[in-house]
């Protein structure tokens, strides 16, 4: 694999820890057996976690795509996350730690505490009136009480969906709009109940959360988890991957910090806690805070997205307090990993060489536990079922993600992505589907053969015209952003996405499609 890579020219390898013999042995031994015997691998691995009524079947695939996990069985997410600290003598170790460069304070909590403030919140919670499936919005920083907010939501079996504290009012609105919460929950407002709650015993297969995910459509979709077969599968790659006591979450990777923040309550170790990061890769004060962080609390797992990285070598481009502190960050960090979107060779290749380990799952071949991945038609697939962990659905539109993930081809997961898998098992993703244009030459098509293309593929255009810019719209997750590129074209109304990462650009375009007659009238900004 390593090889393949360093012959590609994408990444440099020189600074990779190479795996070990036995250790890829052993993992491709564990990967086997979640396909051969899938069943037998999940039951094993729930073992992990604390139960109050077991399973009655691991895997339940009589509705077809949409299986369920863990059928029958009741648990608590929060209970497993701190209950089961406390109740065995941990309930005096640090569970959480809190840096916050603004106002300079670094507060701990432990397990006993932590679930005392979350059962004293889910009363104020429950005495609001929510209950079990009513869903509730957190639109919060990154701040203790969100870690409250979210586990106190799971004790009482409520939905909870964490919209990122940095969207404007429009993409909170959309969010709002979609998920219809009975409460939100902000840093502005709180309540202060008494009473103790207890936690409620939840079927495996019931909604845990709700995630929204950013898309180039301008329409968030909101991806559900269940409690169960998460809960399952975060305890398992915390213990598979071999995490090391204290790991460090960052702002700017919400999405990790909800998976990360429950995965380390999870694991029963007594020297494992998180530090949460209030701050910004940069900007709070500079682009050294992450670098602060690791000496500082001498933290061996670092969970992290490319925008970050991307975010601090945009304003350190020389490294500079990488390497003041490159020594110390060698003697404490393990591994950081890197996932989440695009990771471009550049970003990654400037930082390995002076992290020495890092991670990326992006390349490579070894998959997850029960993921087999194929190839049908030139597009990658995974064969059902999805292995516990993947998304249920999506939050009110079952029939979307039916028609989106399973209608084409039946009997497996379409990932929407054009790659090939070779005969050494080495994955290569090209592209997007909706990214591929298939061009003809007009002269030497029959008709029947133009018939066969619409037939086989669909509807097609014409290119008739091309206009060159210096950069297209981009999220700052590296995604075009395709519908308002097109609005701007159409000369529709249309909002800036708050995700935006380059908004001057569409000026640019919109001069060039003026100059190909595309532009009749500027389009109107309806809001940023």
């Amino acid at each position: 694999m390593l090889r393949r890579l360093s012959r590609s020219g994408h990444f440099d390898v020189r600074h990779l820890r190479i795996p070990s013999r036995r250790e890829i042995a052993s993992y491709t031994k564990q990967y086997r057996r979640s396909l051969d015997k899938p069943e037998e691998l999940w039951a094993e691995a729930a073992h992990d976690i604390e139960w109050f009524k077991p399973w009655s079947k691991v895997l339940d695939t009589t509705n077809g795509s949409l299986s369920r996990r863990f059928v029958g069985g009741e648990m608590n997410t929060c209970y497993n996350a701190l209950d089961v600290h406390v109740n065995s003598g941990r309930g005096n170790v640090v569970a959480l730690r809190y840096d916050c460069p603004l106002t300079n304070t670094k507060p701990t909590m432990t397990y006993s505490q932590l679930l005392e403030e979350i059962s004293v919140f889910a009363g104020g919670l429950q005495k609001l009136g929510v209950k079990k499936s009513d869903r509730v919005m957190i639109y919060m920083p990154v701040v203790l009480e969100t870690t409250v907010a979210m586990l106190a939501c799971a004790r009482l079996e409520a939905v909870h969906s964490v919209v990122f504290g940095g969207f404007a009012t429009l993409e909170l609105a959309a969010r709002i709009i979609d998920a219809t919460p009975k409460l939100i929950i902000s840093p502005s407002c709180g309540v202060e109940p008494k009473g103790i709650i207890d936690y409620v015993l939840v079927l495996a297969e019931n909604p845990l959360y709700i995630l929204y995910t950013s898309g180039t459509t301008g329409r968030p979709k909101g991806v559900v988890q269940d409690n169960g077969g998460y809960a399952v599968a975060l305890k398992r790659a915390m213990r598979i991957s071999s995490t090391s006591p204290k790991t460090i979450h960052s702002l700017r990777t919400f999405v990790l910090v909800w998976l990360k923040r429950i995965g380390t309550l999870l694991t029963r170790c007594s020297c494992l806690w998180s530090v949460l990061y209030a701050g910004k890769p940069v900007g709070t004060p500079n682009a050294g805070a992450y670098w602060r962080l690791v000496t500082e609390y001498d933290i061996k797992s670092m969970f992290t997205a490319p925008t970050a990285l991307r975010a601090i070598r945009k304003e350190d481009s020389n490294g500079l307090p990488l390497k003041a502190k490159k020594d110390e960050i060698r003697k404490t960090r393990e591994t950081m990993f890197v996932a989440g979107e695009c990771g471009d060779p550049k970003t990654l290749n400037f930082f390995q060489r002076s992290l020495v380990y890092l991670l990326s799952t992006t390349g490579g071949k070894q998959k997850l536990d029960g993921l087999s991945l194929r190839q049908k038609d030139a597009e990658l697939v995974v064969k059902l079922p999805l292995p516990p962990g993947a998304l249920i659905s999506l939050h009110q539109k079952p029939d979307d993600f039916c028609a989106k993930y399973f209608k084409r081809f039946p009997g497996y997961y379409h990932t929407g992505d054009i790659g090939h898998i070779d005969e050494e098992g080495f994955v290569y993703v090209c592209c997007c589907v909706i990214s591929i244009c298939v061009l003809f030459d007009r002269k030497k098509r029959s008709s029947s053969k133009w018939r066969d293309v619409r037939g086989e593929m669909g509807s097609f255009v014409w290119l008739k015209d091309v206009g060159m810019v210096d950069a297209l719209p981009k999220t700052r997750s590296d995604k075009v952003m395709r519908t308002t590129i097109k609005a701007v074209a159409d000369s529709d109304p249309f909002c800036v996405p708050a995700t935006i990462d380059n908004a001057a650009v569409l000026d640019d375009i919109h001069v060039e499609l003026q100059k190909l007659g595309y532009v009749k009238t500027k389009s109107i900004v309806t809001g940023k």
